[in-house]
């Protein structure tokens, strides 16, 4: 990022992201299905827990 206008408009989309999380956060908390975090197999997990890949 360069320049201050760019900070700025990354800094309002990370706000609004995590603003919009938090509504849905309890909902999507809630859905949770036994077992889906422990499979090593899921691409999205995988993902989440090491974004580098």
């Amino acid at each position: 990022m360069l320049g201050p206008e760019a900070v700025a408009l990354a800094r309002a989309a990370s706000e609004a992201r995590a603003e919009e999380m938090e509504k849905w956060a309890d909902i999507s908390i809630s859905t949770n299905y036994e077992g889906l975090s422990e499979r090593v197999d899921n691409p999205v997990l995988q993902q989440i827990k090491n974004p580098a890949l």
